[in-house]
């Protein structure tokens, strides 16, 4: 009898450390178009009672007035009631298409940018400059922009008809690299120190699927995103 009453007991234990309920999760604009929606995917199949509600902005979320639960964003974060994770780390690509590289060839130094078209994010400005790894010290290359957009996604689409190059973080253009749309150059510079991490408000922790979400991770995120998972996911604390 003992040991079926501690059997219940551990059976109401783990039932209350499993995620239930609506999760809200805010995010850039851009990570709708990467792998992040098949994270999102996994996440669901792994743990069915659970709702997402997605909200794709760019501009800074207050996490207690808008009711949202977890915020992945990149960068500094200053709101001392927030706590933040480390997600993981993003390299950036430098790539464009075959079509572009066979008429304008590849550069072999990150310098060599400054002669080609650049397709960049409209925050870097009327002079855009780009940041890469020289040695483990850091070189700045102004590139001329053909194209600047708010959104990496319709840069990547001009640049998959052969109209510039782009510098984006991997999440964003690695399908397009697997499937030849995209060639990467420059692999050895490109910066390795872009970090995505989840945030969450100080309350938000307590709930289970907000601790889960925080640490969900898998395979195909740091693998080939046709590589399938077939274990639990890990983390992407580390």
């Amino acid at each position: 009898m003992l040991e079926m009453v501690e059997l219940t007991q551990a059976e109401l234990q783990e039932r209350a450390s499993q995620p239930g309920g609506r999760l809200r999760i805010s995010a850039p604009h851009g990570m709708g178009n990467g792998e992040f929606p098949n994270l999102l995917a996994d996440f669901m199949r792994y743990y069915p009672d659970v709702s997402i509600s997605l909200q794709l902005t760019n501009r800074t979320v207050d996490l207690a007035e808008e009711g949202i639960d977890v915020d992945i964003r990149s960068g500094p974060v200053e709101d001392a009631n927030l706590i933040v994770r480390k997600l993981r780390l993003m390299n950036m690509v430098v790539c464009a298409s075959p079509i572009y590289w066979k008429k304008h060839g590849k550069p072999e130094h990150p310098r060599d940018l400054a002669g080609h078209e650049a397709l960049t994010h409209s925050l870097l400005g009327a002079q855009p400059v780009w940041r890469f790894d020289d040695g483990g010290k850091p070189l700045d290359v102004a590139v001329k922009s053909r194209m600047d957009c708010t959104e990496g996604a319709p840069l990547i689409r001009v640049a998959m008809r052969g109209f510039g190059v782009i510098y984006l973080p991997s999440i964003l253009v690695q399908s397009h690299v697997e499937h030849g749309e995209l060639v990467p150059v420059l692999q050895d510079y490109a910066r390795k120190d872009m970090g995505c991490r989840p945030r969450t408000s100080s309350g938000a922790t307590t709930a289970p699927r907000c601790a889960h979400c925080s640490t969900f991770s898998r395979p195909a995120w740091a693998a080939s995103r046709n590589e399938k998972a077939r274990h639990r996911p890990g983390s992407f604390l580390r």
